[in-house]
């Protein structure tokens, strides 16, 4: 996508690949408008940022940050977290992607190796006999399929989200030796040239976006927030902190605990969960908090989010 993504539109980004450019970014609003999350699966992807690429933002709560803060993600944290899986910096080469993907044969039409002949009625009994589970519809090009669809993305793009998997701890050692990323706050891109701010706030507020209640986030950041800072990189988590309290404390407090529910039961160690199951429950949720107070307070007052305190539910 090239511009704001929210809430439900990230619907339109779940596929195999999902490009960003500069001006990407994906931001949470809905419980600032008394509502939870759109039936799409985001309480089965945000617990999950990270895992697809093995990526260090799979060690951190930054989904939970992205679901409660409205914090907005730009293409960079995007990428580190799986968000999205390639950079295109310009957004001009948009238009040249789409001309090459025309060009490209249709995926059914990719067959690069020439299938085995087939003498009817003794081929299928020869393999069957020979292995269990010869399936005589088996597509000896399905390993080669698309492989030009990636090899044109891998051309156009700065980088991907593949690239920046966890580094094994003898390279950490030798490259990284401040590897805590609650450490790097500003703008420090990981071997100075890539990183994310998302995923060094789930790292710097790991505990606090652990916790099992709502509250006991909004108090972990009163905390912080209102701690004397003795150092510059003091000042800038104190002020993180504040900015994170604030915007939560400007959303429906029954809608944050609802987001912070269903974020907790579609949980990655939830292994029963699947990314239909957290719809169908996102639906449910979402189906009450329309019928409810907050919203249509919200709705009544045409205000914009951020901008609404007055809701049902003080706490």
């Amino acid at each position: 996508p090239h511009g704001m993504v929210n809430d439900g539109g990230y619907a339109l980004c779940m596929g195999s690949y999902v490009l960003a450019t500069r001006d990407t970014c994906y931001r949470t609003l809905n419980p600032y408008r008394g509502l939870a999350f759109d039936p799409v699966g985001l309480s089965y992807v945000l617990p999950r940022l990270g895992d697809d690429f093995n990526q260090p933002a799979r060690k951190y709560p930054v989904g939970m940050v992205l679901a409660l803060t409205s914090y907005e993600a730009d293409a960079h944290d995007m990428i580190e977290t799986g968000l999205a899986t390639h950079y295109v910096e310009a957004q001009s080469k948009l238009g040249a992607i789409e001309n090459s993907l025309a060009e490209i044969v249709p995926w059914n039409q990719q067959g690069l190796l020439t299938p085995p002949p087939r003498q009817y009625g003794q081929f299928e009994g020869i393999k069957a006999a020979q292995a269990k589970d010869f399936d005589p519809e088996d597509d000896i090009n399905n390993r080669l399929r698309n492989v030009a669809v990636a090899n044109l993305l891998h051309s156009v793009s700065v980088y991907d989200a593949a690239g920046q998997e966890e580094a094994s701890p003898a390279l950490e050692e030798k490259l990284l030796p401040r590897d805590d990323p609650s450490l790097i706050l500003e703008r420090e891109r990981f071997f100075e040239e890539r990183g994310s701010v998302l995923v060094s706030v789930g790292a710097t507020f790991d505990d606090i976006f652990k916790s099992k209640d709502v509250s006991d986030i909004i108090e972990g950041l009163r905390e912080v927030a209102s701690a004397e800072p003795q150092d510059k990189e003091e000042k800038e988590c104190c002020e993180i902190a504040a900015t994170l309290l604030e915007d939560m404390q400007s959303q429906s407090p029954l809608a944050l605990r609802a987001v912070h529910r269903l974020m907790e039961l579609g949980g990655k160690d939830r292994r029963s969960q699947s990314l239909e199951s957290c719809i169908e429950r996102e639906k449910i949720v979402q189906m009450n908090l329309l019928r409810g107070e907050d919203f249509k307070r919200w709705a009544e007052s045409g205000a914009e989010e951020g901008e609404f305190t007055d809701w049902k539910h003080k706490t």
